[in-house]
């Protein structure tokens, strides 16, 4: 099974008409009320942005065996993520990205890892070994990841997780974005 996850606030969701017949699709929604068809609308509150909805659903849903993140607007950061994470899947990749991809040396102030505290927030999720000076990442947090690797980490870790991305202080969702390439390792 393939299991779409959205973190929506009030972008529009028109996109989800060009869903692959047959996936799931799971909509959390921090904004406006929204209708979306047959998918189901889970409400949140509005803190965290995506690295707090997909730590969330990550701790209290089963995965699937195929899972796709994206947030509300995921043309953003790819211009078709939809059919990139079928090319992923067919692949057979536990761990795809559905974004463009930029590397910490190319962030300047105030988007660099000690602006973000990413250390900070690396240690209060419980990340192993040495925090990373210099990280690859995709933007906007956008992935395809394989069930057995959202359960390499205990539901307690994603709860931990969710709690630290629970805040207003954006820094940290921009902290996660480029540490899931580690969560997922």
């Amino acid at each position: 099974m393939i299991r779409l996850v959205v973190a929506r606030y009030n972008e529009d969701l028109g996109w989800l008409k060009d869903v692959p017949d047959g996936w799931e699709v799971a909509v959390y929604n921090k904004g406006a009320d929204v209708a979306v068809g047959r998918h189901s609308v889970v409400g949140r509150p509005n803190v965290g942005r995506e690295a707090e909805t997909f730590c969330h659903h990550n701790a209290s849903v089963p995965p699937a065996e195929w899972n796709v993140f994206l947030q509300g607007n995921p043309f953003d950061h790819w211009n078709d993520p939809l059919c990139c994470a079928q090319r992923i899947i067919a692949r057979g990749d536990r761990v795809g990205w559905l974004g463009y991809h930029f590397d910490t040396a190319w962030n300047v102030p105030p988007h660099t890892l000690p602006a973000l505290d990413f250390p900070t927030v690396w240690s209060d999720v419980g990340m192993e070994g040495i925090c990373p000076t210099r990280l690859s990442f995709p933007a906007g947090a956008q992935m395809v990841v394989h069930g057995s690797v959202i359960e390499r980490r205990h539901r307690a870790w994603w709860q931990r997780a969710a709690e630290v991305a629970a805040t207003e202080d954006w820094r940290v969702a921009h902290a996660f974005e480029r540490m899931w390439p580690c969560i997922y390792r």
